[in-house]
């Protein structure tokens, strides 16, 4: 008998001491709700709103079945725009108060939430290398409610600007601009604005410019358009036998209506470097892609170099579709593909003139890249 009361004794003081632990671990859990319901009311940045996420979060450790910090953490969560921690902080919440008032609210938060938790993966599946027709490279960027697209280096042509010596003789425009739009997206629709950086022509600056842009975006095909207009320029470069050759003047003509085709985001690599032919005018000036894909530098031991191709070796074709009828960027886009991926093409040998059908595959490690002659 004295036994079983010692040990009735010794359970009812673990009892006793459980619950005591209990109440304090619910007491400090408590507390660190409180504070960050404090945090709450003082938040005025998302530095505040992160240190209430911490308070809640605490809480949630220590008192697990703690429903209402659950919902707390939850609603902090979705304010900072993590999306998936909210959800997980919400379905959290109605496990454990299944028959709650809100509980019907909720649900339909975590459903708002998973709607723009697929938004902003859209958003971010954009970002990458674009590549608009004339083979200029653009890297996309999302930049809060914007997205901006960047050349560092976009080719100039005589339908931009047209340098000439003073007796009416071309010059070549060699140097490229800076070219950046930014960009707002409802639904399929963009609008923004768009600059570009001065340009040096042979003695000439033509300054630099920006406008207002839209355009249309199709996802799905990888494509994007974009609308604006620039000042078309006439740089007049004087000529002196006695002194060093100086810029005449700047004329700034009309401004033409531009519609921009840009594709992307570029996957994988390229299986070899190509380079963009342009058409030689008259006057020694870029007139624009004719439809011309030749083979670049072929490095020894590439795969190029393994499949017999040699540098300037044109393209005819691409996966079966014929360069000529395709722009310089959807040339490019062409040759892009998954790492792995096999890429076939048509090649005419420059030397010999005989056509010949090569397999290349993509990879990481592939030489991609294009120069433009």
């Amino acid at each position: 008998m004295k036994t079983y009361f010692l040990k009735a004794t010794a359970a009812l003081l673990l009892l006793c001491v459980a619950m005591a632990a209990r109440a304090d671990a619910n007491e400090e859990a408590r507390r660190y709700f409180v504070r960050g319901a404090a945090a709450i009311e003082m938040a005025k940045s998302d530095a505040d709103l992160s240190l209430a996420a911490e308070q809640f979060r605490r809480a949630t450790e220590i008192a697990p079945d703690m429903a209402a910090a659950w919902y707390n953490l939850g609603a902090v969560e979705s304010k900072l725009g993590h999306f998936d921690a909210a959800i997980t902080c919400y379905k959290t919440y109605l496990k454990l108060a299944p028959k709650a008032d809100d509980a019907t609210k909720v649900g339909d938060e975590i459903i708002k939430l998973e709607f723009r938790q697929e938004q902003v993966a859209v958003v971010k599946s954009r970002e990458g290398s674009w590549v608009d027709g004339d083979g200029n490279f653009f890297q996309l960027k999302n930049d809060g409610d914007k997205i901006v697209l960047q050349a560092k280096y976009h080719t100039v042509t005589d339908k931009d600007i047209v340098s000439v010596l003073y007796f009416g003789s071309g010059m070549p425009i060699t140097s490229g601009e800076e070219m950046v739009f930014r960009l707002n997206v409802r639904g399929t629709q963009l609008a923004g604005s768009w600059s570009r950086t001065a340009v040096q022509t042979e003695k000439c600056t033509i300054p630099p410019e920006s406008g207002e842009v839209e355009g249309d975006i199709a996802q799905k095909d990888g494509k994007m358009v974009l609308r604006f207009q620039r000042t078309t320029y006439q740089a007049l470069t004087a000529m002196s036998l006695l002194s060093n050759d100086s810029c005449s003047k700047v004329v700034a003509g009309n401004k033409r209506s531009i519609e921009l085709p840009l594709y992307g985001p570029l996957e994988g690599s390229m299986p070899l470097t190509v380079k963009l032919s342009y058409r030689p005018g008259t006057i020694m000036l870029k007139l624009g892609w004719n439809g011309h894909l030749a083979v670049g530098a072929v490095p020894a031991g590439s795969v190029a170099a393994a499949a017999g191709l040699k540098e300037n070796d044109e393209i005819l074709a691409i996966d079966g579709k014929p360069v000529s009828e395709m722009s310089a960027g959807e040339a490019i886009r062409q040759l892009y593909g998954k790492p792995d991926s096999e890429a076939e093409l048509r090649i005419l040998h420059k030397k010999g003139k005989q056509e010949d059908t090569v397999r290349l595959r993509r990879n990481s490690q592939s030489p991609g890249g294009v120069q433009l002659y």
